[in-house]
């Protein structure tokens, strides 16, 4: 009678402590383990209990910062319409988290098209 060699697979993730999810998803792991259980068995029991709920719609987060973007886009657009002059926008105006590097500003200025529009979705 030959042994049979047990097959698996390696999964690794890496949990960051300023990712709110992941600080809490930490902290859970955590937990568990000092009762005990062991990385495979909270993974197993983590992924059986997803398994028996409905998969939500996973947002796109890039198509989210891409129409912060194209928004910040359109008020530069419209800037350079008028014949001002432009600049990156205050702060408190920009998109949260969204930053426009001052090159891509400078190159639209000199390709604008004022008869043009962008629209977001």
């Amino acid at each position: 009678m030959s042994k049979r060699t047990r097959k698996s697979v390696v999964i690794s993730a890496r949990l960051y402590e300023d990712d709110p999810n992941e600080a809490t998803a930490l902290s859970v792991h955590q937990k568990w383990n000092k009762n005990g259980y062991s990385t495979n068995e909270i993974i197993t029991r983590s992924l059986l209990a997803l398994d028996e709920q409905p998969m939500p719609d996973k947002p796109d987060r890039l198509a989210s910062r891409l129409q912060d973007i194209i928004r910040e886009l359109q008020g530069i657009i419209s800037r350079v319409g008028q014949g001002g002059i432009v600049a990156a926008a205050p702060p408190s105006e920009a998109a949260p988290g969204v930053t426009i590097d001052q090159s891509l500003i400078d190159s639209l200025k000199g390709r604008a098209n004022p008869g043009r529009r962008i629209e977001a979705e």
